[in-house]
Order: C-alpha cells, then structure tokens, then sequence
C-alpha cells in the first residue's frame, strides 16, 4: 500500500465564505428604537473588521430612506464599506415583502422603488437578489432582471416560514423564470448556516466540503448589539477565527456575486415551481386580513393612476395643480410597500397595527386623487344626473356588463379612453330552472 506524499497530507480544501446581514426598519426599529440600522450595520462592520469577512447587507429599501434621515453618519460608514468592496447590497426591495401574497404590480413597485432608493442614497446598484425571508414565486426571475440583478440565492433563512427550495449538491444554478430569464444562483445546500453558532459543529468535518465544486460556506446573519438579542458578533466571531485557523482549509472571503462567479461553470439550469417547494407559509392566518388589505390598496392605487392620466389628456384645468399627482400616488405605494413587510404580515399580532395604518394612509391618498379625477372628468363630458360613465384604464378595448332593472347592460369601451353608458345592448334577465338532474337557464326563446 502506497503512503500519501507530503504534499498530499499538507494539502488543504479551498474554501469561501460569506454571510448575509438582515435587518429592517419596518417592526424593528418601531420596538427597539432608532439605533437599530446604524447599529446592526456597524456590528457587521466589526465581524468584518476583525476577521477579514465580506459581507452583503439586507436592509429594507424605507430603512435606507430613514437612515439618510436619522443617521447620515451610519449610511456614510456604509457607502465608504461599499465603495471598498467590503460589503455589497444584496435584495433591495423596497418593503421586504412575501412576494408571493402580493400581485404582480406591487412586486414590480418593490423591486424598482428598492433599487431607486439604493442607487440614489448609496450610489451603487444591486446587482445580486438575496432576502432572508422566503421571498420567491416562478415569476420573480424575469421581475429581476427587469431592473438590472444578475445573481441571487435562494437560501432563505428559517425564521417564520418553513418552505425551501429543493436542496441541491452543485453550488449554483441558472435560475429560470417562466419567460427565460436566468439569474446565476446560489443554491439551498448542505453548506449553507443559519445564523446560530451552533450551526459550526460538525460542518468542517463534512465530506461535503470536499465533494462539492467550489465549496462556498453562505450564512444568514441578523446581526443587532444587544445583550438582549441572540445574534451579534461577539458570539459568531469565535467560530470564524477557528475557521481561519484551521489547517484544512484554505479560507477567502467574498462577496456573494463574486462567489457566484467562481461557481459559474458548475451551474445547471433550474426552473422551480411552486410544486418544488414545501408548503409551511401560513395561508388563511386570520382570514388572509393582510393579504386581502394588500390587494384592495394595490386596485385603489392603480385606478388612481389611470385616471389621472386619463384626465390629464383633456388638458387644463387639472384635477390637481400639475397634470399628474405623481408625488400623492408615489407616497401612495411608499406605504403600500411598507405595509406588504413580511413582519407586518406574519407578526400581525405584535407590530399589524401599523401596517394597517399604513395600509389605510395609501387607500385614503388613492381616493382622494380618484374622487377629485372623476369629478372633473364628470364635469368635462357634462354628464347628466341620471347618466352614467365608465373609462377603461387597458390598451385594449373592453366590454361592461351592469344590472338595469331586470336588464343586462352591455357597454363598449374604448381603449384608454371614457364613454358614457348607453343601452347599446339589452338583454333580459334569465329565467332558472332547477330539476333533479338539471339546471337550465332561459332567456326569451
């Protein structure tokens, strides 16, 4: 039997490291204070100073806004990480939101107005999606792309929720959506730690680390000071020093993306469905109150928008000063998406109240911007007491269907456009008939 060379024994497993920092001003700071952010972001800035880390920082895009507000020294400390590459923005919506819970146009307002409030506060732009709360339905690759991310991880930390994705052995795929869109992924796997020191033990002497291609530790941090907080970097600082002094390994640290981009060639194609997840998101909590407030909001606001600018076409005077309330509809979905947090869906019974409030402050905007655009578009085409408009907000034109009486009331209306409600097409109310063994519907003959 052949002994290892010298050089066989004192070979070491190149290993890479990142973790992620989650933290948010939605919940958090409304119960620990205003030093949440700027502490959270300088706790990360010491685990990184004093072992070398790179990190990725997941803030919600409000607590950017505020932070530029309450602590403009902290968002410089951060711009200054950024800027050396120290750390990188990762996930970036606006709300931090369960995506799936919410339609399609509040999942496209959270990822541009995140990215708008990052690229104007901290001068960079997210180029890579990762968020610590299960945040993922099929369609959200091609969303990403959309506003510019190249990469993501679709490991979620188990906090609330329970789902993952199909656990995986390669440490990357290629992420595709419904449409075709891929993003370079890193996937759930062995590797991964939550944010417990605990998670260490045992993970060094895995085969894994020597059987996976490119193996990559990624970790989900909550990193917050406080003596009263289970995660901070005086406990998790121990077991990276004992990883950097480990002769087995051969340690770098990275950001995620430049992670990713050592693990490309390895990466397959994976089109997840909502099939491949196991179900543990709480459906039904309390009668789906958030979720049926979010929708409500969201139609609210969307009407708003197009009769705004249905209105405006018809020249002045505007139903408001300018010919578009572009500054009531963007506070508007600043609440909206504030409201859709995911603390505010799943503890809405510790911090739901404000996300109602929030909810209830975006629907009485909306209103009032649709109350004055309809009474002004009413005056304009001079309609009578006793007749009725309808507009059609879509690029196509549209049919309605109302009750007159004992009548149907079918009504064509043009793209983008108004008409008022004529009797183009009346029918009469059927007549049901019900047997033991059918149900038939009459009308005339």
């Amino acid at each position: 039997m052949n002994e290892p060379s010298t050089a066989q024994t004192n070979e070491r497993t190149l290993l890479y490291y990142t973790f992620g920092n989650h933290m948010h001003w939605v919940d958090m700071e409304w119960l620990w204070g205003y030093q949440v952010l700027p502490d959270s972001l300088r706790d990360m800035l010491r685990f990184c100073r004093e072992t070398g880390a790179k990190g990725n920082i997941n803030f919600d895009g409000i607590g950017y806004e505020k932070m530029a507000v309450e602590a403009p020294d902290a968002l410089q400390e951060l711009r200054a990480a950024l800027q050396a590459g120290t750390l990188e923005v990762v996930g970036a919506s606006y709300g931090q939101p369960y995506g799936l819970f919410h339609g399609g146009e509040s999942n496209v307002r959270q990822r541009v107005y995140g990215v708008r409030s990052v690229m104007r506060l901290l001068g960079v732009r997210p180029k890579t999606f990762w968020e610590e709360e299960f945040d993922f339905f099929p369609q959200l690759p091609q969303m990403l792309r959309g506003v510019g991310f190249e990469y993501a991880s679709l490991f979620f930390q188990w906090t609330w929720h329970t789902p993952e994705v199909p656990r995986e052995t390669i440490p990357a795929v290629w992420w595709e959506g419904m449409d075709g869109s891929r993003l370079l992924t890193s996937t759930r796997n062995a590797l991964n730690l939550h944010q417990w020191p605990e998670d260490f033990a045992g993970l060094l002497d895995s085969p894994i680390l020597r059987e996976m291609p490119v193996p990559g530790i990624v970790q989900w941090l909550e990193l917050m000071p406080s003596p009263d907080w289970m995660c901070r970097s005086e406990l998790l600082l121990p077991q990276l020093h004992a990883l950097k002094a480990d002769s087995r390994f051969e340690l770098r640290f990275v950001t995620l993306s430049e992670y990713l981009d050592q693990a490309r060639a390895h990466a397959q194609p994976r089109r997840y469905t909502l099939d491949d997840v196991f179900h543990g998101m709480s459906l039904g909590k309390n009668g789906d109150y958030f979720r049926r407030l979010s929708r409500k909001t969201e139609e609210a606001l969307l009407t708003a928008e197009s009769l705004s600018a249905l209105a405006g076409l018809f020249g002045r005077p505007y139903p408001h000063w300018d010919v578009y309330p572009t500054w009531e509809l963007e506070e508007g979905w600043r609440e909206l998406l504030s409201a859709q947090h995911h603390d505010n869906d799943e503890c809405e019974g510790l911090c739901g109240f404000v996300g109602e409030n929030s909810y209830q402050r975006s629907r009485r905007l909306s209103e009032a911007i649709f109350q004055r655009s309809q009474s002004l578009l009413i005056e304009r085409i001079g309609l009578a007491h006793e007749q009725t408009f309808a507009y059609n907000p879509l690029g196509w034109e549209r049919r309605f269907v109302r009750m007159t009486g004992n009548n149907y009331q079918l009504t064509t209306v043009p793209p983008f456009g108004y008409t008022v409600c004529h009797d183009e097409l009346v029918l009469p109310f059927p007549d049901f008939d019900e047997t033991a063994s059918e149900f038939i519907v009459r009308r005339g003959r």
